[in-house]
């Protein structure tokens, strides 16, 4: 397997992943150095909450949940495509109802909560990223922290998505024991897939690995880790559980005739009418294209990422290829604030 570090001292985890063995004083100053930035980061993002309207979107992530305890069903009474992630979302509208929350600042009191699960997931990276790569680890993580989709403080089918795949694939790759490890990745995948259905096509491609890999030899030089019939029934088995109490909550009020009754309206909706494949990835194009015309700084990204990507010796480089990197986010910055509306 390729490895993720070029550092002279490793150590490999039970996936093969090399991560580096600093000594304990140079991992202490790494973690002050984390959470020194979390902390500032974490008080920003309080500071932050209460600022800004986001329109409709925000309080309606909320609604569902709040429907699903007036009695409603996911699926029958519901009829938006994006209604999946509000069962993630149920329980922690069900816990803030149980400690006296009322509707009155409820949109507060859930970015606030949002702030703690992005602070919880940064932290998490930070955990898993800390001895494979630790200056890149405090990078993504803080970076993570910051990031709401459109701006959005809450917690949504994007934000909870993130979070979840981020989370899924670090505990996949990085975890200590892989039967733990994948059981919990496949938990994070089938929450993943809550909040965007599409993602189910990983796994339905992580199988074909997985068979690629018993039934060629070849395309085990490529795929030596994570991808054995065990790891594999770890994952579904987890995927399995969110799948099953999924099924036996909607079911059991909505029945399966209504269920499927549901499906070809939810399915027509006019507000978010079907597209191909094909239509898709076009209208990504154009949506790119639209919020970013500088895209020569985007080819330049790609550009020196295959170029770090084919480099051998790109650790005795790094320094200049941070430094092209900086310099290209610079003038992507730049660009977005001179054109800002």
């Amino acid at each position: 397997m390729a490895e993720l570090t070029e550092y002279d001292n490793t150590e490999e985890n039970t996936y093969g992943v090399q991560t580096m063995k600093l000594p304990d004083k140079r991992v202490k100053i790494y973690d002050l150095c984390f959470a020194v930035g979390f902390a500032l980061m974490l008080v920003f993002l309080i500071w932050k909450a209460p600022f800004g309207f986001q329109g409709k979107d925000e309080p309606f992530y909320l609604t569902i949940p709040y429907r699903m305890m007036q009695g409603d069903s996911l699926i029958t009474d519901e009829w938006h495509v994006t209604q999946l992630s509000a069962f993630l979302l149920y329980p922690i509208v069900r816990l803030y109802a149980a400690l006296g929350g009322t509707g009155e600042g409820i949109l507060l009191a859930f970015r606030y909560i949002y702030v703690a699960v992005q602070a919880a997931t940064a932290a998490y990276i930070w955990l898993r990223l800390r001895r494979v790569n630790a200056p890149g680890g405090i990078a993504a993580a803080l970076l993570f922290m910051v990031f709401a989709p459109n701006q959005l403080m809450a917690l949504s089918y994007n934000t909870m998505g993130f979070a979840l795949m981020t989370a899924a694939g670090l505990t996949m790759a990085l975890g200590k024991r892989r039967v733990v490890s994948c059981f919990v990745s496949g938990l994070m995948l089938a929450g993943a897939v809550l909040c965007c259905p599409q993602l189910a096509a990983l796994y339905l491609i992580y199988s074909v690995c997985v068979l690629l890999v018993k039934l060629s030899p070849r395309a085990a030089q490529y795929l030596d880790f994570g991808f054995s019939g065990k790891e594999w029934l770890c994952l579904t088995a987890g995927a399995g559980v969110i799948a099953i109490v999924f099924a036996v909550v909607v079911l059991s009020s909505a029945g399966l005739d209504g269920f499927l009754a549901a499906i070809p309206e939810i399915l027509n909706d006019p507000a978010h009418p079907a597209t191909g494949v094909g239509e898709k990835v076009g209208e990504a194009g154009r949506m790119f294209k639209m919020a970013y015309p500088a895209l020569w700084v985007f080819a330049a990204m790609g550009t020196l990422l295959i170029t770090i990507g084919a480099d051998r010796g790109r650790m005795r480089r790094r320094g200049i290829y941070a430094l092209c990197a900086l310099l290209l986010t610079a003038a992507l910055m730049h660009w977005d604030v001179i054109h800002k509306e």
